[in-house]
């Protein structure tokens, strides 16, 4: 029994060492010298958006969104031929600077998915829950929260807009003191392949599928994985590890600052409340697992322990398909699994570990399976 207790007590120090890595009090300093940002991180170009060849349906057009909640934008009509004609394409690496209240948004979310990065590589076992924990406890007690800091959110914001990762990174060393750890956007790349190399066992453990079926999934995201068993562990549903549940926690923040930098360029936007509101909309479950239904990725989930759902999920996606043919989004208010949802968040981590930690195959991932659903849905929000 004294072993045990020593033993948790180990371990309870050990992950408060991780938590400490980032600073004990990170407290925005409002005379901090701003420090020169670091050359833009490499950001490619992406592919085209995916044409779906097993269904006679053409791709689902947007038209006007009408909502009725008080609390979101307001929209306005906009007549179709407009929606039709609105093909302009968004360049992730045009250097950017949007108005306060947006950076705002744009910071937090890039503060949210350095702390996750964080925990994912300090806690190589962790499943998800654990490390939703750790995040929050670190965002608590490094006072990493939009409250109080909103200035500092900002220029964190924009930085990353204009100078990449690397800039967002020097950005929020020197608006927060304390900070510790991380010194260069590179190093989380770093940590992350000397984690995958201490613990051989858990990457071993996946089971991996034959070279036409990676080549099918591959050829559907338009990204070519240098590690197999990333894309594996993705899309394997177990309720044991290795899952996609640790990349899935990853994946929501990596998806929600694709989002985020998308939306600032597409649009000029000057009101916090239409940039999240745009943000959740594109990346909440019910669109995600409209989206894993509309493409088709949820045919290659692969399913160890348990039964295939596959012919439930082709049901769903008959439902999807059929509500296409009304206004709007389309799918809102359709019961889509959230397994659906899990599944593309977890290839978005698994697409950004393997790419290095850059911000380039993401955009393109998000550009080629969820921005032809989601190019309409800013028509008309006031905001704008």
């Amino acid at each position: 029994g004294q072993n045990q207790n020593q033993n948790q007590s180990q371990n309870q120090d050990q992950d408060q060492d991780s938590l400490d890595l980032l600073g004990a009090s990170l407290i925005p300093e409002s005379d901090a010298t701003p420090l020169e940002a670091c050359p833009s991180d490499r950001i490619g170009s992406y592919s085209n958006p995916i044409v779906i060849l097993d269904d006679p349906s053409v791709p689902v057009e947007l038209t006007e969104i009408s909502l009725t909640k008080s609390e979101r934008p307001t929209f306005k009509k906009r007549r179709r031929e407009e929606d039709a004609n609105d093909t302009e394409r968004v360049d992730f690496t045009r250097p950017l600077n949007c108005a306060h209240p947006v950076a705002v948004v744009v910071g937090s979310s890039f503060i949210k998915l350095t702390v996750s990065l964080h925990v994912f590589t300090e806690f190589p076992a962790a499943q998800e829950n654990r490390l939703t924990h750790k995040r929050s406890e670190v965002q608590r007690l490094q006072k990493l929260r939009v409250r109080g800091n909103r200035l500092a959110m900002a220029d964190i914001g924009n930085e990353f807009l204009r100078s990449g990762f690397e800039g967002g990174l020097v950005k929020a060393r020197s608006r927060f003191s304390g900070w510790k750890g991380i010194e260069a956007w590179r190093q989380f790349d770093d940590k992350f392949r000397h984690m995958r190399a201490q613990a051989p066992d858990a990457a071993s453990d996946v089971v991996l599928r034959d070279l036409g079926t990676f080549q099918a999934i591959e050829q559907l995201l338009g990204y070519v994985f240098k590690d197999k068993r990333l894309l594996e562990e993705s899309l394997t549903y177990s309720s044991t590890l290795p899952n996609y549940e640790r990349l899935e926690y990853l994946g929501d923040t990596v998806v929600e600052l694709v989002a985020a930098a998308y939306w600032v360029r597409r649009f000029p936007i000057n009101k916090s409340s239409a940039c999240w509101y745009l943000i959740a909309a594109s990346v909440s479950n019910v669109t995600l697992g409209a989206m894993c239904l509309r493409s088709g990725v949820y045919h290659h989930i692969n399913y160890v322990g348990r039964s295939s759902m596959t012919s439930v999920f082709n049901g769903a996606r008959a439902n999807v398909l059929e509500a296409k043919k009304g206004p709007g989004l389309y799918w809102s208010k359709l019961k889509v699994p959230k397994i659906l949802a899990d599944i593309m968040e977890s290839l978005f981590g698994a697409v950004f570990l393997d790419s290095g930690c850059e911000f380039g195959p993401v955009c393109d991932l998000f550009m080629r399976l969820l921005e032809p659903e989601l190019r309409h849905l800013h028509h008309g929000v006031e905001g704008s």
